[in-house]
């Protein structure tokens, strides 16, 4: 989508009340992080398919090469032949010997020829195909890559807007958002930045429970590591991680508002959500956040990106990028497993 219709659409949506204009941005951003991620899945899934036939191209074109090598030389041999071809029957017994092997020879060469011929021909229909099928698979790819890159912008549009008009309604959020920046100034780790975030967001009414087995994965990935697990240079683990690419789109998993947004050393952004019964989400590993503090954010809501992998040390390859999260309840981190059970595979 352009900048023209970007701005058509926030017209639209900005025609009814402020608060309403929140509910219909906040929804149109859930809508639109769940398109993206179908299409990154797609996009990947034609990227997948454009390579194995690239490869599958290839191994044909050295099938094909090989083949055309054997043929023309065993054609060389036989114009060899017929330039200087063997004496006629009636010269010699040893003429006509010869003569006979040569007969022999054509009869048992021809249907050689003939097979090698007709797997020349059948290698090149297969390899004509399999262009057609690359031309397809990459007009899919790029058609996905495209279709991913407009909804970004529309999102950064939105996401724009919508701290726009939560300013409007609250104008003590810019007093908040300097309170918890200070956070990420004086923190010396993530759990004193989380403790300090829990006490500056103030108690959490206990009516609304986070219900287990409910939580969004907040981003495309394999799980690759759990509550209690080794966490290379941090001991054990206090949350989950998931592995995933730079750029990544990161979500709400659930309802809740932003109480802290900012940088933390080593941790990359950090995103703190404050959630029903008492619970606070960290979500860290982000190159660039889009909520801002005291936004409320829906269920599935776009927060931010993964960040790049930091420098390896000399030598090594660099790790893959990950996004980690912690639950915690009153201050201190609980296994995550129980909210999200069954919904790992995102």
């Amino acid at each position: 989508m352009t900048r023209a219709a970007v701005a058509l659409l926030l017209r639209a949506l900005t025609a009814a009340a402020p608060a309403d204009d929140l509910a219909s941005l906040r929804d149109r951003l859930v809508r639109l992080a769940a398109q993206e991620t179908a299409g990154v899945a797609r996009a990947q899934t034609a990227a997948a398919r454009l390579s194995a036939l690239n490869a599958a191209e290839a191994a044909l074109k050295a099938r094909v090469g090989a083949n055309q090598r054997s043929l023309t030389g065993l054609l060389a041999g036989l114009q060899s032949y017929q330039r200087d071809p063997p004496p006629a029957l009636l010269v010699s017994p040893r003429s006509a010997k010869a003569a006979v092997n040569a007969a022999i020879l054509m009869r048992a060469i021809t249907p050689e020829l003939e097979r090698r011929a007709a797997s020349l021909a059948g290698e090149g229909r297969r390899l004509n195909a399999l262009r057609r099928q690359i031309l397809i698979a990459d007009g899919d790819f790029l058609g996905a890559e495209h279709d991913v890159a407009d909804r970004r912008v529309e999102m950064d549009a939105l996401a724009e807007e919508k701290a726009r008009l939560e300013g409007r309604l609250d104008p003590g959020l810019s007093a908040e958002a300097d309170a918890a920046t200070r956070l990420g100034t004086t923190a010396g780790s993530l759990d004193e930045l989380a403790k300090s975030a829990v006490a500056l967001g103030g108690p959490t009414g206990e009516a609304a429970e986070l219900a287990p087995a409910r939580l969004v994965q907040p981003v495309a990935g394999a799980l690759v590591r759990r509550y209690g697990q080794a966490f290379p240079g941090h001991g054990q683990s206090e949350g989950w991680a998931w592995a995933a690419t730079a750029g990544a789109l990161v979500v709400s998993p659930t309802v809740g508002r932003i109480v802290y947004a900012g940088p933390l050393k080593g941790w990359g952004f950090v995103v703190i959500l404050k959630s029903p019964g008492g619970y606070h989400l960290v979500l860290a590993g982000l190159e660039r956040v889009s909520a801002r503090v005291g936004g409320e954010m829906a269920a599935g809501e776009p927060v931010g990106r993964v960040a790049k992998s930091s420098a390896a040390p000399s030598g090594k390859p660099p790790p893959a990028p990950e996004l980690y999260l912690e639950i915690r309840r009153a201050a201190q981190p609980i296994d995550p497993a129980p909210f999200f059970a069954g919904r790992t595979g995102r």
